[in-house]
């Protein structure tokens, strides 16, 4: 899959809207979290010399990337933390995931919830010598969605900023 996210104008007024995509789950969690920091900074800058893991339950996929999401933007404010790249593993609770980044079957079977494991690669913001885009102060559920798309995946997302 080419397009890994992109802005959407219009679709809320003084707030960031994006898409993300991907070919699996984790690939477009990895896009929606790239997309999200590059509206914070510019990521050409950001060196991957830290990591960071988080392990995140929801009960599906919309809240667990919604709370993925909402983990960065904390990350970033209370730690000074930004990062420009992911490695994303995601298991459908009571399922066995298949080996790859984020290959799961969402339809194999009853289950409840996901987990995401997640390792992020990063650093904490220098001011002399990053280049800072807007801060954002959260995600909002307004429009925001997740779902199976031509050739993939597809989230939508609002960043309040």
């Amino acid at each position: 899959m080419e397009k890994k996210f992109r802005f959407l104008d219009g679709l809320a007024m003084a707030d960031v809207a994006f898409e993300a995509f991907g070919s699996t789950i984790g690939e477009m969690f990895k896009n929606a979290g790239l997309a999200l920091e590059s509206v914070i900074v510019d990521l050409s800058g950001v060196r991957r010399i830290m990591n960071r893991e988080l392990r995140i339950k929801g009960k599906d996929l919309e809240s667990l990337l919604f709370d993925f999401l909402s983990e960065l933007v904390y990350l970033q404010s209370a730690e000074g933390l930004v990062f420009s790249g992911f490695d994303i593993r995601i298991k459908r609770n009571g399922a066995v995931s298949t080996p790859g980044v984020g290959k799961i079957d969402p339809g194999s079977r009853p289950a409840s919830g996901y987990t995401l494991n997640a390792e992020c690669f990063g650093e904490k913001i220098d001011l002399e010598r990053h280049e800072l885009g807007t801060e954002v102060k959260g995600v909002t559920m307004h429009k925001f969605e997740v779902g199976k798309s031509d050739g993939g995946w597809r989230a939508q997302a609002v960043l309040d900023v």
